[in-house]
Order: structure tokens, then C-alpha cells, then sequence
């Protein structure tokens, strides 16, 4: 995943800026270059550079005294190369959002895939291609980029989640179930103490006919919050119509959670 960086932030204590592009050298290697950002007061992660020089991949937590020892601040590059590609990246994911908002998501694809191909793993460029693909009915591309989201744990961080639960939806909603079955299953597998998800899980599940799945779910939401009146309607709906013909799953009517 690639979130918008900070900008270089100076901290007076210390000898180099706590954010920014900072370089390795490696033994019979080129310098290898990374993006550090401060997340916290006193936390740091750091990210390498993709051959774009833009910060790709997960980040990882780094000792301010390593970063020190080992790593040497290069500040003009970040000034004249690695801020620019991010802006550029950025620009491009922004304007597929405003043309997927406007349903023109064949303009929205064309933007989206621009950003990728400096980031392959941003994450909000791939949700958005995602969706304007369900929209317009390409499912084959959608699947291929919903293994890749999968694949990213960063996909399920909260900054993301009005994203997540959105493609979720248009998932089952596009009768992709088994998929969606997956994509949840997956988030499940980071926390399994979400109610929200395990009600989302619960419907695609019934929706693929999968009864007992779906009722062993909605048990651990309503375990988890039991004022939960959609999953206790869900909860209710699964249990009367377990042994009812397929085509009744139809008439759920709850709505989306999250």
C-alpha cells in the first residue's frame, strides 16, 4: 500500500529530518533508497522506493538509533524527484475518484490505471479500480485486483475502511459471493472481533447458500454486540428459511452493515 506521505518534517534536536528519503548502502550494491515518516511523537516507519521512487510496500517499524547509524539523509532528492512522482500519483488517483463518483468510470479506469503504473500496490487507486470494473461489469478484472487487495494487509487498515466495506457490497451485489466469502474471510483472519464484518460475512454467505456458515457467523455478531437489530434480523431470516428453496433468498432485506 501507498498512503500520501507527510511532507519532510524538521526535528531541531537532531542531526537529519525524521521524514524523508534516506539511503543504504549495501555491501557490492547500488545505495538503496527508502521513505522514512514519522507516525507518531516517537515512532518511525520506514518503506523503500519503488523503481518509480515512490514509497511502495508495507511499511516497517525502525529504531531511531538505527536510522541514525546506518541510514544517510538525501533530501534533495526527495525535493526533486520522490515528492513529484507522489503528487502525480496522487493527482491521478483523485481524479478517478471524482470520475467514479460521477459514474464515468471508463475515465475513472484510465486515471486509476495511470497511478498504478507508478504504485502498483496504492491502495485507494486499486479499490477504485475495482469498483468502476464491477460497475461496468468487468468481473474478470475486478476478481484479479480483489487477489491482489487480499494480498495487502494494509487493504483492512482503518484509513481504508469506508473503501473496504463499499467494494465488499458491490461484490455481492455483482452475485461475485464466493469472492466475497474470501475477501471477507480474509479481513476476518486480521480480527475476528469486528461485528460489522462478521455480519457482512454472514449475508454473502447466505446468499451463496451456505445456511449453517451464515448462521454460525451472525452468532458471533450478535455474541459480540447483541443490540445488533440487522443481525438479529438477519440471525432470524437465515433460521426460517434454511430449508426454504433457493430463489427466497431473494427477499433479504437488511441492509448493508458498516
Amino acid at each position: 500500500m501507498c498512503s500520501t506521505p507527510r511532507n519532510p518534517v524538521q526535528e531541531p534536536q537532531l542531526p537529519v529530518p525524521f521524514a524523508g528519503v534516506f539511503s543504504l548502502e549495501k555491501e557490492s550494491e547500488k545505495s538503496t533508497l527508502y521513505f522514512v515518516e514519522k507516525t507518531s511523537e516517537t515512532a518511525l516507519s520506514i518503506r523503500p522506493l519503488n523503481a518509480h521512487l515512490v514509497p511502495s510496500g508495507a511499511a516497517q517499524a525502525i529504531e531511531e538509533r538505527t536510522l541514525l547509524e546506518k541510514y544517510s539523509p538525501e533530501p534533495g532528492i526527495y525535493m526533486a524527484r520522490v515528492a513529484p512522482q507522489i503528487r502525480k500519483m496522487e493527482e491521478h488517483v483523485d481524479k478517478g475518484d471524482r470520475h467514479r463518483e460521477k459514474g464515468e468510470h471508463y475515465s475513472a479506469e484510465l486515471e486509476y490505471d495511470s497511478a498504478l503504473a507508478i504504485d502498483e500496490d496504492h491502495i485507494r487507486a486499486n479499490f477504485g479500480l475495482g469498483l468502476s470494473c464491477l460497475e461496468i461489469g468487468c468481473t474478470d478484472r475486478a476478481e484479479k485486483i480483489l487477489g491482489k487487495l487480499v494480498e495487502l494487509e494494509a487493504s483492512f487498515q482503518p484509513e481504508h475502511k469506508h473503501l473496504f466495506n463499499e467494494f465488499g457490497i458491490q461484490l455481492r451485489k455483482s452475485g461475485l459471493y464466493t469472492a466475497c466469502c474470501a475477501y471477507y474471510e480474509r479481513a476476518l483472519s486480521l480480527t475476528d472481533s469486528d461485528e460489522n464484518l462478521l455480519f457482512n460475512h454472514a449475508r454473502a454467505l447466505f446468499e451463496n447458500e451456505h445456511y449453517a456458515e451464515a448462521q454460525a457467523q451472525i452468532d458471533k455478531a450478535l455474541k459480540l454486540a447483541p443490540d445488533f437489530s440487522e443481525a438479529a434480523l438477519l440471525r432470524d431470516y437465515i433460521t426460517k428459511k434454511q430449508d426454504k428453496s433457493p430463489s427466497d433468498k431473494k427477499e433479504l432485506s437488511t441492509p448493508d452493515a458498516g
